[in-house]
């Protein structure tokens, strides 16, 4: 039986299976899975100049999570940075 979680192989009560491998996609999962979160709360906190860029940018992070995390983060953070402007 194989564990959905650890991706271990269970065999009569002793696992067997790669657990190095496995695992650290398990970690890079999680790890993009907080750093999601973390984008989709800013984004929800954030205070826009147009109502719907906040809702363009949730689309976007919720749609299509891994392209809308790395854009909403170089956009907001090391665009406006260039721009000189300050972030709210």
């Amino acid at each position: 039986m194989l564990d959905l979680i650890t991706g271990l192989t269970i065999k009569h009560g002793h696992f067997a299976g790669k657990v190095g491998f496995h695992f650290l996609w398990k970690i890079a999962f999680v790890a993009f899975g907080i750093f999601w979160l973390v984008m989709i709360f800013n984004c929800l906190q954030r205070d826009f100049k147009k109502d719907v860029d906040k809702v363009a940018w949730m689309l976007l992070l919720v749609f299509i999570p891994v392209v809308g995390a790395f854009l909403y983060l170089f956009w907001m953070y090391f665009g406006l940075k260039k721009k000189g402007k300050k972030r709210k």
